[in-house]
Formats: C-alpha cells, structure tokens, sequence
C-alpha cells in the first residue's frame, strides 16, 4: 500500500497533478510513520518538498520537508535520492533568490550526480549554478557551468533521439510484419 501511493504520487508530480499528489504523499507517509518505513518516509517528505516548491510557492514547506528527505536519505545511504534531493533544494533556494544556499546545494548535487553519472541530475544543477552564479555577478563561474550545461544537455539530447528512433524503428517493423501476415492470410 506504501509503494502504491509513492508511486502514484510519483505519477502525480510528473502529471502536474499536484492536488493528487499531496493528498497520495500524505495518505502514504502517515503509514510510512506508522510502521516506521525509513525509505518510504524520505520518499514522502521529497514529494511534498515537491509539491509546495512547485503548486503552492511555498518555499519555507518545502525545504522542511526537503531537509527531512535529505537527512534520512543520507542516514540509510540512498545516494541517488540525496542527489536528487540536494538539486531540488538548490532550486528552491534559488526560488527565494537566495543564491549562495542554490550554489551550496545545486554544487552538492553536482558532485554526486557526476560520482554516480545521473546526466539528468546533472543537467538541472548546472542550470541552476548557471542562473545562480549570474545573479550573484560572477559572470566566469556562470559561464563555466553554461558550458557544462551545453555538454550534458547535448548527450542527454542524443540520448533521448536515439531512444525515439529506437522506438519507431521498432513500431514500423512491427506495422511491416503485420502487414506481411495479412497478405500471406
């Protein structure tokens, strides 16, 4: 029942579908509190970290409920879920404009992404150390991380191309075998 609402509130987030997704996070993290589920209660707490930094614009929320995330993530040693979380706070930090806590956080994010080669990770902190390091006038550090960026959203690009040309080709060799078999019947 836990993984089903952390899944469907993961379904949410991607959706856009933020009202759902408070209502499945809050449903699954009081029975992840419960039963004392580690993971499930990180997982919950990221979600609504998500969820008021991305409906409500409710910032303060969220880096509590990010904070609670990134501590309990890092006390079981779940590395992918630190990474994603220190980039969400990054961008919440920079959200309240403070961005000395996005460089902080964004370049924690950024080392790990890279230790553990998560190119979407890594894609979202470097824009984020892009604008941050702009708004804070250090124009190089910027440019540095712009170039960056332009490496990793290139690859991840190639990536996805490839992944829909996969996709086609697949599709059209199916729609071609089945139109030999209606010939053949």
């Amino acid at each position: 029942l836990v993984r089903g609402y952390m899944s469907v509130a993961e379904a949410f987030i991607n959706l856009k579908e933020f009202d759902s997704l408070y209502s499945n996070a809050m449903k699954g993290l009081s029975l992840a509190t419960e039963w004392k589920m580690s993971f499930a209660i990180a997982k919950f707490n990221e979600q609504l970290g998500i969820y008021f930094a991305r409906s409500s614009k409710q910032y303060d929320s969220a880096i509590v409920h990010l904070d609670i995330a990134l501590k309990t993530f890092s006390e079981i040693n779940t590395r992918y879920d630190v990474a994603v979380v220190l980039q969400n706070l990054g961008n919440v930090h920079l959200n309240l404009k403070d961005y000395g806590g996005a460089v902080k956080y964004a370049n924690q994010g950024l080392e790990l992404a890279r230790e553990l080669k998560l190119d979407q990770v890594m894609h979202l902190c470097l824009k984020d150390l892009v604008e941050a390091y702009e708004k804070l006038g250090n124009i190089s550090e910027s440019y540095r991380y712009l170039k960056e960026f332009v490496v990793v959203n290139d690859s991840l690009l190639v990536r996805n191309n490839r992944k829909v040309v996969g996709e086609l080709e697949a599709r059209f060799q199916n729609q071609k075998k089945e139109a030999q078999l209606i010939v053949q019947d």
